[in-house]
């Protein structure tokens, strides 16, 4: 597990007091149903139809920002975030982050445990888009709030180290970038659920990435490769949505290992189940 020296030494250009006092600001006229905007985009997304998920999302910023609803436009763009990081819209995707700032700002949500994982969903755009050292930032002040929040197992901890560590191997700080994909492993360890069995694959894979980019005679990528590859195997994880959204994206990872045969079967995997619901 990562020391408190690992995420307390924070230097950044971000002033990280912006969510912890409420300004002034109008008055709210009505609000956005979020569940409802939820479920809408959790279906696009099962046929991975991410323009229409951009539009819908779009559709609701319009309607808080004309309604004042800055927590309902917040969530919102909070989501459309991710969907121009998954289409590999960097030029939207900025803009959303910067918004995204600037509502944390207007709302002032203090630091909470979602204010912590909305700063890691910006920092992961922004690492994406190429700002990686820009992230590192965000991604600190995020641990920093979890740290004060929630216990060290938690599963919240996965995500923003598996995180932290490819903002690092893109500023190859290798090191690091290998501490914090074990740091989230270690985390990972600690649940059963399916999503974190899933995501420890995702890890696993991405520290046999690591290793390769420095030595691609490194018996540890294959080591670690396989084992995710195994966990995608296992007959006790269900082929939900979640599974074919990783799977999809652990076929590029393999790929780029030059494990092509591994890549087509989960791409198969993938393409069976949003085909079904298409």
């Amino acid at each position: 597990m990562l020391k408190d020296e690992d995420y307390k030494e924070l230097c950044c250009a971000f002033d990280f007091d912006f969510y912890k006092q409420k300004p002034d600001r109008p008055e709210v006229k009505g609000r956005i149903k979020i569940n409802e905007m939820l479920s809408q985009i959790d279906r696009l997304y099962s046929r991975e139809n991410f323009a229409q998920v951009k539009k819908v999302l779009e559709e609701y910023i319009n309607e808080a920002e004309s309604l004042c609803d800055y927590e309902g436009e917040l969530s919102a763009v909070n989501e459309i975030i991710g969907c121009f990081r998954m289409s590999g819209d960097a030029q939207n995707g900025i803009k959303a982050v910067d918004r995204c700032f600037e509502l944390l700002k207007i709302t002032a949500p203090g630091d909470s445990v979602s204010t912590g994982t909305i700063l890691i969903n910006a920092a992961t755009a922004l690492c994406e888009f190429g700002k990686p050292r820009e992230a590192l930032e965000v991604y600190k002040e995020a641990c920093r709030i979890y740290s004060r929040r929630i216990p060290a197992y938690d599963e919240h901890f996965a995500s923003l180290y598996n995180n932290m560590a490819s903002a690092y191997d893109r500023t190859s700080d290798f090191e690091d970038a290998e501490k914090y994909y074990k740091a989230a492993i270690s985390v990972l360890d600690k649940h059963k659920s399916q999503n974190c069995v899933l995501d420890k694959a995702v890890s696993y894979l991405n520290l046999a990435q690591l290793y390769n980019a420095q030595d691609a005679e490194d018996k540890r990528t294959k080591e670690c490769a396989d084992e995710a590859m195994k966990i995608l195997d296992s007959e006790d994880i269900e082929r939900d949505f979640y599974y074919a959204h990783t799977a999809r994206k652990c076929a590029g990872g393999f790929s780029y290992l030059g494990y092509f045969l591994f890549a087509s079967e989960l791409n198969e995997r993938a393409d069976k189940y949003y085909n079904e619901r298409s």
